[in-house]
């Protein structure tokens, strides 16, 4: 499908009515899917989550927020890197916490907070994850993007059991294996036992 050019930020009518007939044919091709494809749900997730919820420590919440909040510190590095804007810290199955923060450069060679706190981790001479928490200069706790979740799955054959705070005051939590159904990488670890 050939991509919509807009000149100057608008679309024409002519271009309006061709992204809905796209976008009108792409749903009508997702609904196609079977819902036996659909792994989870979104009920079933947050289902999941209530529950996590109710059986929570919230201190290692609260210590994992403050240590990750604690390293905040938006900084300009150079004119090509920009750092601390986000903070994580993990908790490892040792009961350890590591820190990081995120380092964005002009060239995509930056790194999140989250897989910082993981070569900090490594460093360390541990490995495995228990809990994760990622937050923003404002406060507020965010998800893990695509490539630290994939980066989680790869260092251990129980990563998809770490738990991802969602949010603080209702300690709600996903799993990795949550964010990543069906992972590629399963019959791998199965291949090494």
């Amino acid at each position: 499908m050939p991509y919509i050019t807009v000149e100057s930020g608008v679309l024409s009518d002519e271009q309006k009515e061709e992204l809905i007939k796209r976008l009108t044919e792409v749903s009508s091709e997702i609904m196609k899917v079977p819902q036996e494809f659909f792994v989870t749900t979104i009920k079933e997730v947050s289902d999941k989550a209530d529950e996590r919820i109710e059986n929570q420590t919230p201190d290692d919440w609260e210590r994992l927020y403050a240590a990750a909040k604690n390293v905040i510190n938006p900084r300009e590095i150079s004119p090509f890197i920009e750092a601390g804007g986000v903070g994580a810290a993990i908790m490892t199955k040792e009961g350890n916490i590591y820190t990081g923060v995120c380092i964005d450069t002009a060239s995509t060679l930056g790194m999140c907070g989250e897989r910082n706190a993981i070569a900090n981790m490594i460093t360390n001479g541990e490995s495995r994850i228990a809990k994760v928490v990622a937050i923003g200069p404002d406060g507020k706790v965010g998800s893990p993007c695509g490539a630290c979740r994939e980066y989680m799955m790869q260092l251990d054959k129980n990563s998809g059991d770490i738990e991802i705070l969602l949010d603080l005051e209702t300690r709600k939590t996903i799993t990795l294996k949550e964010l990543i159904p069906d992972w590629w990488g399963t019959a791998r670890f199965e291949e090494t036992l």
